[in-house]
């Protein structure tokens, strides 16, 4: 997912063109394979955790159970941790609705929000 005007995002693939240039020159060999390694069960690992997240797994349910029991004009609220699929997918099935997000700011600032502090 790309935000706009995310400096990170977009020196990205700098960062990994010099990253990738810096482990080809370790020696030995060997040294280079298990940096990659340690790199490639650090991002799954990561991975994992934000797979696991429970929202995540549960939208299926909720968005085919919201599908079927739209009306034009409705309104649906979401919160921050599901706004952003929901959105989507409100918009390309091309349904008559108004989404409003809660709290608002993630509509302007999305990712950006504290989802252990809002569930608690």
């Amino acid at each position: 997912m790309h935000i706009p005007r995310r400096t990170d995002q977009a020196y990205l693939p700098l960062f990994i063109l010099l990253l990738a240039l810096e482990i080809e020159s370790l020696q030995p060999r060997l040294l280079e394979g298990a940096v990659l390694i340690v790199g490639m069960v650090g991002s799954l690992a990561i991975l994992q955790i934000h797979h696991d997240f429970p929202a995540k797994s549960d939208s299926r349910n909720y968005l085919w159970e919201l599908q079927a029991n739209l009306n034009p004009g409705d309104i649906v609220v979401t919160t921050g941790s599901t706004w952003a699929e929901t959105t989507y997918y409100l918009e390309r099935w091309a349904a008559p609705v108004m989404i409003l997000p809660f709290p608002r700011a993630i509509e302007d600032h999305p990712g950006y929000l504290n989802y252990r502090e809002m569930t608690r």
